[in-house]
């Protein structure tokens, strides 16, 4: 199956020990992250077909990213690069397209 994963940026002051991830395959989103007690991960997901919309706010310290679902569900990763939040919308938007 065809993943990408994409990390928050520690240049941009993204959290080094507890990162955020997004996760994407053809079938779903998934946020992962460490949670306060470093043991284990705190993980939402969302199903590609259930996205209701992708948006990028960009910033000097970094770019957050949310992804919201017709439930009303959502992801917000934050302290991404700007070009690995365009991909992220990109291939959301490529996959809902097939």
């Amino acid at each position: 199956m065809n993943e990408r994963t994409f990390t928050s940026d520690i240049s941009r002051f993204g959290n080094i020990i507890r990162p955020d991830n997004i996760i994407i395959n053809p079938n779903s989103v998934t946020f992962k992250k460490r949670n306060k007690n470093l043991f284990n991960f705190d993980e939402k997901t969302i199903r590609i077909n259930n996205i209701a919309s992708v948006e990028v706010n960009a910033s000097i310290l970094g770019t957050s990213i949310i992804i919201k679902s017709y439930g009303g569900d959502e992801i917000i990763g934050r302290k991404f690069n700007i070009t690995d939040a365009k991909e992220i919308k990109k291939l959301i938007d490529n996959y809902q397209s097939k």
